[in-house]
């Protein structure tokens, strides 16, 4: 929550996904469900990844999720390196996308 207010301080259309819903509070403008991944990934260009590692997240954004994203996304990890399949990842950072 602290991630989302501090992009919405710089006027960043902030987009967040829950397992759970949640209210939304004024600094996020949609909260998303777990099945709108995809859509969340499309539209991101800064995707901030603060998830507790468990047997749902692990390896998370694979190689079908990196290609999802804008070639000009950014993603931020400040969660465990697991969630994101780092082999993908390095994969995608060599094919420049």
């Amino acid at each position: 929550m602290e991630t989302a207010w501090k992009a919405k301080c710089f006027n960043m259309r902030v987009l967040a996904l829950k397992r759970k819903p949640i209210r939304r509070p004024t600094y996020i403008d949609k909260v998303l469900g777990p099945e709108d991944l995809d859509y969340l990934l499309k539209e991101s260009d800064f995707l901030v990844i603060t998830l507790p590692l468990t047997a749902e997240t692990y390896h998370m954004i694979g190689e079908r999720e990196l290609r999802m994203m804008k070639p000009t996304a950014y993603i931020i990890n400040v969660a465990r390196e697991a969630i994101i399949d780092s082999g993908a990842l390095i994969k995608a950072l060599k094919e420049g996308g």
